[in-house]
């Protein structure tokens, strides 16, 4: 079909992915993102007539030319979402019978280099705890938990008192909050069955909820579906999650510790279990890896 790229991607394709309902919002507002830098490159371009060729000259673009607003080149990961991007447009475009074949097929992805895991030492733990118990009760009930259970920060503040199992000591990982400048807050299920799971609570743990619990109860009655870290307007909608990176980044600084993220507080839950003794399928199961 006659049709320019542009007018396919904004008449045809994004319709169909603002309408998927099994997307996030997070992946919606990153799907309408990348496609406006890859329409202003393509913007005199008919969908037939765009090549394998073309394909790779724009991937070599965004490594070599391409500046993002704070004049930075794009980092692997991005390069990645440019050609899955690329490549969720056309396969669309096939199965609608708009072109014959897909001229993404035979670009590679982008290679991914390994990161070394960012997490505590041992030392660093132990003037993390000491300084986290000087926060208020809200602030140190949300760095325990991520240092102890590993759970995500978007797990974290999905978590509604119902969650919290005071009589077993466990707490139960059902939800995942999201932001995005678009949609704002997004209360969703978690990504995969394997991240719905159970994570056992330590004593110390369950001390510091029993005392929270019980202060929130002194400012209103508590309701099994309210939000552990709520909204201030509204205690049945959770915190903005980029709250707890944000207040971090500062904490980290002003105590004098490496600027870690609370993702980092997951990684150093595992590796602290890993180095006490526990087996490698335990500590998977907790975390909710599928591999």
């Amino acid at each position: 079909k006659n049709i320019s790229f542009t007018a396919f991607v904004n008449d045809v394709w994004m319709p169909y992915q603002q309408n998927d309902k099994e997307l996030r919002p997070t992946t919606i507002t990153f799907r309408t993102y990348l496609p406006k830098i890859i329409m202003s490159y393509f913007k005199d371009y008919q969908l037939g007539d765009i090549t394998t060729e073309n394909i790779e000259q724009y991937m070599n673009y965004l490594r070599n030319t391409y500046r993002t607003k704070k004049d930075a080149s794009l980092s692997t990961q991005t390069l990645k979402h440019h050609r899955s991007t690329l490549n969720l447009i056309f396969t669309y475009a096939v199965k609608m019978r708009y072109i014959e074949l897909n001229p993404v097929d035979k670009i590679e992805s982008p290679k991914l280099t390994k990161h070394k895991v960012d997490a505590f030492s041992t030392n660093e733990v132990s003037i993390f705890l000491n300084e986290v118990y000087k926060l208020p009760l809200r602030q140190r009930t949300m760095y325990m938990l991520l240092l102890t259970t590993g759970i995500r920060r978007g797990e974290c503040f999905g978590l509604q008192w119902n969650d919290i199992d005071f009589t077993n000591e466990i707490l139960n990982v059902k939800r995942n909050v999201t932001f995005s400048s678009i949609t704002g807050v997004h209360i969703g299920s978690v990504k995969t069955f394997s991240d719905e799971r159970t994570i056992p609570l330590t004593k110390r743990m369950l001390e510091i909820l029993y005392e929270y619990k019980h202060r929130q109860n002194l400012m209103a009655p508590l309701d099994g579906t309210m939000y552990l870290f709520s909204a201030s307007d509204d205690p049945y909608k959770p915190q903005n999650p980029t709250y707890i990176t944000k207040h971090m980044k500062r904490f980290m600084k002003r105590v004098g510790l490496p600027d870690m993220s609370p993702h980092d507080l997951r990684h150093t839950c595992a590796t602290l279990m890993l180095q006490n003794g526990a087996d490698i399928k335990s500590v998977q199961d907790m975390l909710g890896h599928s591999d």
